[in-house]
């Protein structure tokens, strides 16, 4: 039913063309938001789920840790008993090695008792620190000879 312009009429009275529209346009952003509110919460609990995972997946990454630091710990054990080794001291190999003992608590390492070692006095190693830069004094004291001794090395390269 229209009236004589060919607007709908509705309840007896005449809508203008618009009002119509503003109903669809309502409609139709309701839809919009209701999509969006869907996507979002989709979003969302795609988010979770994937923290979920990632979460599930360090913590297998963590007891496989522990799982092999165990074993690790029972073979070197096993070894450190077949071969006397009191397993109170942590087993170190290969590069991993430290030179000295490191103090608990202090961040420092002991230093070594050095005053059993002994220097190589080689007139070839004297003449290499010289040839190097080094003065004949410090050559006397880092291989703790006397400075004529050092002079004698050095004046016998000369010599050659």
């Amino acid at each position: 039913m229209t009236d004589q312009r060919g607007w709908p009429s509705l309840l007896g009275g005449t809508l203008p063309p618009a009002a119509g529209r503003t109903e669809r346009a309502r409609a139709r952003e309701a839809a919009r938001a209701e999509s969006a509110q869907a996507r979002s919460e989709a979003a969302l609990a795609r988010a979770e789920e994937r923290a979920a995972q990632r979460q599930a997946q360090t913590e297998e990454r963590e007891r496989a840790r522990a799982e092999r630091a165990q074993a690790e710990t029972a073979v070197l054990g096993l070894r450190a008993s077949q071969l006397g080794i009191d397993t109170g001291v942590k087993l170190t190999t290969g590069r991993r090695r430290r030179t000295g003992k490191q103090e608990p608590g202090t961040g420092r390492h002991e230093e070594r008792d050095t005053s059993s070692y002994t220097t190589v006095v080689e007139p070839e190693r004297i003449r290499a620190f010289a040839g190097r830069g080094v003065s004949v004094a410090g050559i006397a004291a880092a291989f703790g000879v006397s400075e004529a001794e050092v002079e004698a090395a050095l004046e016998y390269r000369d010599a050659d």
